[in-house]
């Protein structure tokens, strides 16, 4: 068998995102293992590795079929690496998959001849047979989900393959990230893949609709506690990341699923903690209950707003009461949450933007996503939010390569909206630096549980901060003046109280105890917590009462 080689080249915007394994080449590459093919994982997005760097694990080789995964913020550099080994020499087969490339395929074959086909909507089947007849050297174009060029330069487009039942795919090839699970202790499963939603702004439902097949598909739940006792014995994985888009999924059945998953995890004692994704239509007491007994520690939520003309412009179902509804079954079970939400949308108002922090103070800094306040509506090709704006004029203008070049964010309609923007955008940098020194002022594989609560608090203080700052960058727009002079002092200052904390610590009076009182924002930042402080507190006050 010939050697396989997929591949993901790290784009743009990608700084200050969590590193997560693709699991799409994983189990691409566990499909084509399962087939008899020799295949390497080369993920320069998760090692935070250079184009150069993918160049150079490539140069000299010659594998029979390369598959890179081609998202809107690595198609510029995926393809200018595709060019470049092209003329290094490379001879195999290139293809592209991922729904960027599914739905800009026509613009892609079009417009580079280096590529030679796109797999479209799920890959596993169509790139083993793909790989196997590669492999023969027989006829492939004929492939279910390719798209390609004829030999006479004409675009063909195959029909696609009913989707596959995922329990009978393999679990995942780990072996590209196997150092990095390891030592973080953590690992991503997806359980589920498709949700019942039609969210306007969502490619998903798009992408399946490629295929025969229902929209949201569930592997078994002894398939999934398999995976995930496999993760904890072989990688000592503590902690699962569901990468669901919808975890519960539609009605009973998912409930049902649901609860077992909870079961098994309970019965083999697997001690494994987990994050899941919802909509806030779908959550339940009792399921919740069952869950967080099994471990689940966290849900994050797409509500994506409170205002009634967003949520009908996102086509989420759903109303500010039941979102709020669900809130407070989290906060009544007692499970940690953080809320999606897409501030920025083309229609936006001054007032709106108002009446969208209020929301956010009321839900409080912990509960917000690190950069929801620069959020801002994309359309992505495929989705019918990019029909609708192409129609209205506030789609971005394609680069000269066509639509798979072409920046997703939305134009503004008020020319009030897009100053406030473009103000608050360039502050962005400032911002996404201040949370990477947050994050990491404490080592919290080494830190005390003090110094934990303290970065916690720390990154808190900091979104605080932050919705102040644009409360009033939204104040001064009201009223015609620019906030630009303000952000600037105003990140200035954040980052002079961000030193001061950085040198306590680097001081050592972090370590010793040492009594410490910081200014950050609008927050007096205490060390110890004082919630650590009133537990040495009593525990000196036992100590004293039961005497030598």
């Amino acid at each position: 068998m010939g050697e396989v080689l997929l591949a993901d080249c790290r784009g743009r915007r990608n700084e200050g995102r969590k590193r997560m394994e693709n699991l799409g080449l994983g189990f691409l590459a566990a499909a084509l293992e399962r087939g008899g093919h020799t295949v390497e994982v080369l993920d320069a997005s998760f090692h935070g590795r250079t184009a150069n760097w993918l160049a150079g694990c490539l140069r000299g080789r010659q594998p029979l079929l390369l598959g890179f995964s081609l998202f809107f913020n690595n198609a510029d550099e995926t393809l200018r690496l595709i060019r470049r080994l092209r003329r290094g020499g490379l001879r195999g087969h290139i293809t592209l998959g991922g729904h960027h490339a599914t739905f800009t395929c026509r613009e892609l074959l079009a417009d580079w001849p280096e590529v030679d086909s796109v797999v479209r909507g799920e890959g596993e089947e169509a790139l083993v047979e793909l790989a196997d007849r590669l492999v023969e050297g027989r006829e492939w174009r004929d492939v279910p989900n390719v798209a390609c060029r004829e030999p006479d330069g004409r675009l063909r487009l195959n029909r696609c393959r009913p989707l596959a039942d995922l329990d009978r795919l393999p679990s995942p090839s780990r072996r590209a990230y196997a150092d990095a699970i390891r030592a973080d202790g953590w690992a991503c499963v997806s359980s589920s893949r498709g949700c019942y939603g039609g969210c306007s702004f969502c490619s998903i439902r798009s992408f399946l609709a490629l295929q025969p097949g229902p929209c949201w598909r569930a592997r078994s739940p002894a398939s999934v506690v398999d995976e995930i006792e496999a993760l904890a014995r072989d990688y000592g994985v503590r902690h699962v990341n569901f990468v669901d888009d919808d975890f519960l999924g539609p009605g009973r059945r998912g409930k049902e699923r649901a609860l077992a998953i909870a079961s098994l995890l309970e019965a083999r004692r697997l001690g494994v903690t987990f994050i899941i994704s919802a909509r806030p239509d779908n959550l339940d007491g009792p399921t919740l209950r069952r869950l967080k007994e099994a471990g689940l520690i966290c849900v994050d939520i797409g509500a994506e707003s409170w205002l009634p003309r967003q949520l009908e412009l996102y086509r989420k179902k759903t109303t500010p009461a039941k979102n709020d509804a669900a809130i407070e079954t989290l906060q009544r079970v007692g499970v940690e949450y953080r809320v999606y939400m897409v501030l920025f949308d083309p229609y936006i108002a001054l007032e709106e933007l108002e009446a969208a922090v209020t929301v956010g103070q009321r839900l409080g800094p912990r509960h917000l996503l690190d950069m929801w306040l620069f959020s801002r509506l994309q359309a992505f090709p495929g989705t019918p939010l990019a029909e609708s704006l192409e129609r209205d004029g506030l789609l971005q203008s394609p680069a000269a390569g066509g639509a798979y070049s072409r920046d997703p964010e939305c134009r503004f309609q008020r020319p009030e909206v897009r100053r406030l923007f473009a103000a608050w955008q360039a502050r962005l940098p400032a911002y996404a630096a201040l949370d990477r020194r947050a994050k990491s002022l404490v080592d919290l594989k080494r830190g005390n549980p003090a110094e934990t609560l303290y970065s916690f608090e720390l990154q808190a203080a900091l979104k605080r901060a932050a919705l102040d700052l644009f409360q009033r960058s939204l104040r001064l727009c009201q009223s015609g003046r620019s906030p630009r002079p303000m952000l600037d002092r105003g990140f200035a200052r954040l980052g002079a109280q961000m030193a001061a904390i950085e040198a306590a610590q680097a001081s050592g009076r972090f370590r010793q105890f040492a009594p410490t009182r910081l200014r950050f924002g609008r927050d007096v930042l205490r060390f110890p917590p004082p919630s650590i402080a009133a537990m040495g507190e009593r525990l000196v006050a036992q100590i004293e009462e039961t005497g030598p």
